[in-house]
C-alpha cells in the first residue's frame, strides 16, 4: 500500500524512498527538503498532484523551474517529454486496472528525474508504482534512479500488453460467434470494442513518440544497456499499437458482418411481404369485383355461387404458389 511515510511531511507526499543501491530501499524518516537537496542521494519522491500542499511544496522546495514545476502539477496528461541538459521531464499514460474503472480511461504519470533523483506525480493509484515499490521492499528492485525508471515504464508496457491479450480473446470470442442469434447484443460489443481501440489508440500513439525521444536523448545517467532496454520498451509499445489497429480492423469487419446479416434479414422478410402481396392482388380484384352493387351480377340466385367463388380463389392461390416456387422465386 501506498502510505505518507511521515505525518510531518506534505499531505501530498504519497512515499519518499531512497534506494540502498542493491534492490532495495530506505525509508527517508529525515527532513524530505534536506535529503532532496543533497542532489546525490538516489531518492524517489512521488507526490498526489491534486493536493494543494504538493504543489507548494514543489514550487518552495524542488528547486525545479517554471516549466518542470507545471509539467509535474498540471492537467495535461498527453504523453511528453522535455529534455534540459541531463535533465528530463516526461508525461505517460497507463491503461486504467483500478477496480471498476474502463481500461481506457487512461492514468497519468508525470516524471521528473536528473538521473540520481526523482519526482513523479499522480492524481489516480497505479498498479505498476504498487509493483515497482513492492520489489524494492522485497529486495528485488531497481538498484539506481535509471534502472528504476526503466523498470516502471516496463511494467506499464507489461499491463498494456495484458490489457490488450484480454481484448484479444474477446475479440475471438465474438469472431467464433453465431451473430445470426441475438445479433443486437452482439452488435452492442463490437461497437464497445470498436470504441475502446480507437480511445486506447488516440491515448497510446503519442506515447511511442515519447519512448523514441528518450531513447535518442543519449542522457549521461543512460548507459548503453539502460538504452537497448527502453529501445526494447519501444519495440514492445509498437506492437501494442499494431495490435490496437488490428483489433480496430478486426471490430470494423465484424460490424460489416452484423449489418449484411441485418440486410439480409430484412430483405427476405420483405421478399415474403412483397410475394404475399403479390398473390393477394388478383384475389383482392376478384373479390372487389364480384362485390360491386349493381344488377346482372351472375350467380346472386345460385345457392352453391359462394362455394364456386371461394373455390376458385383457393384454386388460383394454391396455383400461385406452385408457379412462384417453379420460378424460384420461393
Amino acid at each position: 500500500m501506498e502510505t505518507q511515510p511521515n505525518s510531518s511531511y506534505p499531505n501530498g507526499l504519497i512515499h519518499a524512498i531512497q534506494l540502498d543501491g542493491h534492490g532495495g530501499l530506505i525509508p527517508c524518516n529525515q527532513d524530505i527538503d534536506q535529503v532532496w537537496q543533497k542532489r546525490d542521494e538516489p531518492v524517489w519522491l512521488h507526490f498526489d498532484y491534486s493536493v494543494p500542499s504538493t504543489i507548494d511544496w514543489i514550487q518552495q522546495y524542488s528547486g525545479l523551474n517554471d516549466v518542470a514545476i507545471d509539467g509535474l502539477t498540471s492537467e495535461n496528461s498527453r504523453p511528453h517529454i522535455l529534455k534540459r541538459k541531463n535533465n528530463v521531464l516526461a508525461n505517460f499514460r497507463a491503461i486504467n486496472l483500478n477496480p471498476e474503472s474502463d481500461p481506457e480511461d487512461m492514468v497519468s504519470l508525470r516524471i521528473w528525474t536528473d538521473g540520481t533523483r526523482i519526482i513523479s506525480t499522480r492524481r489516480r493509484p497505479l498498479i505498476s508504482t504498487k509493483e515497482v515499490l513492492e520489489s524494492l521492499e522485497s529486495g528485488d528492485g531497481a538498484q539506481t534512479i535509471p534502472e528504476l525508471l526503466i523498470n516502471w515504464l516496463d511494467a506499464i508496457t507489461t499491463k498494456q500488453e495484458s490489457s490488450l491479450n484480454q481484448l484479444e480473446d474477446h475479440a475471438l470470442e465474438l469472431e467464433e460467434a453465431d451473430f445470426s442469434t441475438g445479433s443486437n447484443d452482439y452488435r452492442e460489443q463490437v461497437s464497445h470494442l470498436r470504441k475502446v481501440c480507437i480511445k486506447l489508440r488516440r491515448h497510446l500513439s503519442p506515447q511511442k513518440e515519447t519512448l523514441n525521444q528518450l531513447a535518442a536523448f543519449n542522457l549521461e545517467w543512460l548507459n548503453e544497456l539502460d538504452n537497448l532496454k527502453i529501445k526494447a520498451l519501444l519495440d514492445r509499445q509498437l506492437r501494442c499499437l499494431e495490435n490496437i489497429e488490428m483489433l480496430r480492423e478486426h471490430s470494423i469487419l465484424m460490424m460489416d458482418e452484423l449489418n449484411a446479416i441485418d440486410a439480409e434479414t430484412l430483405n427476405r422478410r420483405t421478399y415474403v411481404f412483397t410475394i404475399i402481396a403479390g398473390l393477394f392482388l388478383p384475389l383482392g380484384f376478384f373479390t372487389g369485383l364480384l362485390g360491386i352493387n349493381v344488377g346482372g351480377m351472375p350467380g346472386t340466385e345460385n345457392p352453391y355461387a359462394f362455394w364456386l367463388v371461394t373455390a376458385l380463389c383457393v384454386v388460383f392461390s394454391v396455383g400461385s404458389v406452385v408457379w412462384a416456387m417453379a420460378k424460384r422465386w420461393l
